[in-house]
């Protein structure tokens, strides 16, 4: 990781388990949101450390032996997005996915359904297929119909912030994670440096460097008027674009709660990204993987130059503060959703002088009639290419 989040403030840290009354300012809303979230990152444990897939007994045997070796471990990485499980056919293409061997991660970049009832039900699933699973709502999550709805039936506002402290909820009990996370692999020893360490000759600081980690962050977001072409006006579709959430007016605009379009959505997202890299309960977590694989995600598209879908719809399709946020945090690979149009694109930071390549990787499931795109199996995306002689005991799945 190239950058550390340094914070333009003193973060702040909100205890959200006393919170009794509702948000009634856009810098109660960071608190609800980001507060929500932080605390679901306290709770869950730590991930599991790399160890072989192929051979359950490799893991106790490295556990109960104290020779060193040869091999490195690392977690897989896989990516999808846009389930849209309100479907019965999504939902049954996410019961038939295959159990994926230990130390397997799933991306889930947004869009896993509307009611918060079939998100849990597809988060359950896909904790049973992958050791760990990473998630970001979608524009489709937030939408909210008229009270009562799944955010008032738990005493939440009656808006789409309120119904995602729901989803946030559901995830903190399931053990979704939302938040920056490391996942540890397994360091080898080069094989010259264990014939001297058995032979007497060479310390226990002999063992070889390897990036066997992997720092899995996602990025919150929302998108902006400005990513598709704005000197014209709205296209029909994207005139009532999401009218199906519902946004406070300290966040949205005032008197319109269907309008999905205000600048606010998008900066109080951006916010909720600063303080959470920011806080208290991160600031180790950059500074100490410095040299750590980054893998980042997003539901909405982090840049104009990976977009490949129609312009009609260009102006509600992403935010390139998503993809410079991306740049800044020292990304390997990004992977991201929303468009339904696949894509495993390169790109490289303009405001970089190094001009670091980044992968940008789209895996949406999207809508049954959608298929013939190819889209439709969980991607790896960590290990990269340069991994690619590492057995992958899925390919076939």
């Amino acid at each position: 990781m190239s950058w550390v989040p340094q914070p333009t403030a003193p973060p702040r840290e909100w205890p959200m388990s006393d919170r009794t009354d509702d948000p009634t300012t856009s810098d109660e809303y960071l608190q609800f949101i980001a507060g929500a979230i932080l605390d679901t990152a306290k709770r869950a444990p730590p991930p599991n450390t790399a160890t072989s897939p192929l051979d359950s007994a490799h893991e106790f045997h490295s556990l109960a032996s104290n020779a060193p070796s040869t091999q490195t471990y690392k977690w897989r990485v896989y990516a999808i997005s846009d389930l849209h499980a309100d479907m019965k056919q999504n939902m049954r293409w996410v019961e038939s996915l295959p159990k994926y061997p230990p130390r397997s991660a799933l991306i889930v970049a947004g869009d896993v359904a509307t009611a918060v009832s079939v998100c849990r039900k597809v988060f359950e699933t896909l904790k049973q297929k992958f050791e760990e699973v990473f998630w970001c709502f979608g524009n489709h999550e937030l939408w909210l119909p008229a009270s009562p709805n799944d955010a008032t039936k738990i005493g939440y506002p009656d808006d789409s912030l309120g119904k995602l402290k729901a989803l946030i909820d559901v995830c903190c009990e399931i053990g979704i994670r939302i938040a920056p996370t490391v996942l540890p692999g397994t360091s080898g020893v080069a094989t010259k440096d264990l014939e001297k360490s058995e032979s007497g000759k060479s310390e226990s600081g002999s063992q070889r460097k390897s990036s066997a980690d992997v720092l899995i962050v996602p990025i919150l977001g929302w998108y902006d008027d400005n990513f598709g072409d704005s000197y014209r006006e709205y296209t029909p579709e994207e005139r009532d674009f999401d009218a199906g959430c519902k946004w406070p007016g300290e966040i949205g605009v005032v008197g319109e709660p269907r309008n999905s379009h205000a600048a606010g959505i998008g900066n109080l997202f951006q916010s909720v990204n600063r303080f959470i890299f920011s806080s208290k309960v991160f600031e180790n977590l950059f500074a100490s993987n410095s040299d750590t694989p980054v893998v980042t995600y997003s539901h909405f598209v982090p840049l104009r130059s990976v977009y490949r879908g129609t312009t009609r719809l260009s102006r509600v399709m992403g935010s390139d503060r998503i993809g410079e946020l991306a740049f800044k945090l020292g990304s390997n690979a990004h992977v991201f959703g929303h468009s339904h149009v696949n894509a495993d694109d390169y790109a490289s930071d303009p405001q970089s002088e190094k001009r670091k390549t980044v992968r940008f990787v789209q895996n949406a499931l999207g809508y049954p009639n959608e298929r013939w795109l190819g889209n439709g199996q969980p991607k790896l995306v960590w290990p990269g290419e340069d991994d690619a002689s590492q057995h992958n005991p899925c390919a076939s799945s």
